[in-house]
């Protein structure tokens, strides 16, 4: 019994360095659900399209936390480019968003998204400080990337999770009312 829980507990920790667990990160009180109003942007540098001012009502926001070092972060990509093709038309926005750090750098940042950035058709925001990481990731005590939020159209917190759940969220979202469409 002790070797089946050791190995479960094993298997567990490969999972968790795998998908992006931020090592000397404790969560702290959770003060970002679903149902919330979503904090506002604030990004440094637009990368490879328009910048983004502020979440428009009736439009729906992917806002995918992600690091040049997460492996599953980069092989989600594709999949949000689809997403953000795919839904374009009904208001579908989708941000890849990063934040700089030594492990993180401008020079990786640029460099991947120079690479990747007109294939996959996102616009992708980068912070030079926390504040962003802080007001979504944290409050949401999240610990690992890939981590997506969903910004509905009016403007609250409709999903967090992992980027490959939102092909069962998105529908709904961008299928509902939104503020200022007929009833």
């Amino acid at each position: 019994m002790r070797t089946a829980t050791a190995t479960l507990l094993l298997a567990l920790a490969t999972l968790a360095a795998g998908c992006g667990h931020r090592p000397g990160r404790v969560a702290g009180a959770v003060t970002l659900r679903v149902g919330d109003p979503a904090p506002p942007l604030r990004v440094t540098r637009w990368l490879n399209g328009d910048p983004v001012a502020r979440f428009e009502p009736g439009k729906v926001y992917v806002l995918d936390f992600w690091a040049t070092w997460c492996g599953p972060c980069l092989q989600t990509m594709p999949h949000l480019g689809k997403l953000a093709k795919e839904h374009e038309a009904a208001g579908l926005v989708v941000i890849p968003v990063t934040t700089m750090t030594g492990s993180n750098s401008r020079a990786a940042i640029d460099s991947f998204v120079l690479a990747s950035g007109p294939k996959l058709g996102l616009t992708f925001a980068v912070c030079d400080d926390r504040r962003m990481e802080d007001a979504w990731f944290e409050a949401a005590g999240q610990g690992g990337i890939p981590c997506s939020f969903v910004v509905d159209k009016s403007g609250k917190v409709a999903f967090i999770g992992h980027p490959m759940e939102l092909d069962d969220v998105l529908p709904g979202l961008l299928a509902a009312a939104g503020p200022g469409d007929p009833k």
